[in-house]
């Protein structure tokens, strides 16, 4: 699992099991939990894939 595809293997449904709790409150019923949870984790990873890469530019400009 020390492995960036074994991250993400483990990231992806704690991140959505995550926003489950966080969303449930806001939807009506459990197809709209899910469909905001799903649309709000593809968000997070998106957005951590970002910050991530930045990390690695910013790295490989001044770290060589």
């Amino acid at each position: 699992m020390r492995t960036p595809l074994g991250h993400l293997l483990l990231f992806v449904p704690i991140a959505f099991l995550v926003m489950i709790v966080y969303v449930a409150p806001r939807a009506d019923d459990a197809r709209g939990v899910l469909r905001i949870a799903a649309h709000k984790t593809v968000k997070l990873v998106g957005w951590t894939a970002g910050i991530v890469l930045a990390m690695w530019l910013l790295q490989a400009v001044f770290l060589p």
